[in-house]
């Protein structure tokens, strides 16, 4: 665990703008094109920082002026560059989050990345076994996470148990 905060906190840039003024905030854009994870990734994000926030959040499919969060998709994007397909980008700064995924399921581990970066947790597939914060906390976001392995299952010898839901 050590090591893996070791590593990420090197791929952290010291020029990451840190977003603080989450009222200033309430759009949740996605940029590319419609796609069920980008979708579920934004429905994901509104239910939760909803939540965190106590007011509504709207998704928009056309970019917006001012701080929002941005959801893409774009594998030409230069910080993906030689990294598998479940690879995603977040960066925060003044216009707000921005996360970029290799494909659009990367675009949507990457929406739980700044969910989790949030402090939510989902320990379950029940509500009894997820965490929600009651406020939204400062971010500062500039880094690529790649999956470190590829089942995202967990199973028992009776069946499915639960979907985790970051897979870095």
């Amino acid at each position: 665990v050590a090591l893996a905060a070791g590593i990420r906190a090197a791929l952290a840039s010291e020029s990451a703008a840190s977003l603080s003024d989450w009222a200033a905030m309430d759009t949740i854009v996605v940029l590319s094109p419609l796609d069920p994870d980008t979708d579920g990734a934004a429905l994901l994000l509104q239910e939760y920082l909803g939540q965190m926030s106590g007011r509504s959040w709207t998704i928009a499919t056309q970019d917006v002026s001012g701080p929002a969060i941005r959801l893409d998709v774009d594998p030409g994007l230069p910080a993906l560059a030689s990294r598998n397909n479940n690879s995603a980008y977040l960066a925060s700064d003044a216009d707000g989050i921005r996360i970029t995924g290799m494909t659009p399921l990367a675009a949507y581990y990457g929406a739980t990345l700044l969910l989790e970066e949030l402090g939510v947790r989902w320990f379950f597939a029940n509500p009894v076994w997820t965490v929600v914060p009651d406020s939204l906390s400062a971010v500062q976001l500039n880094r690529v996470e790649e999956p470190y392995y590829i089942e995202r299952n967990i199973t028992s010898p009776t069946g499915h148990v639960a979907k985790v839901k970051n897979g870095v």
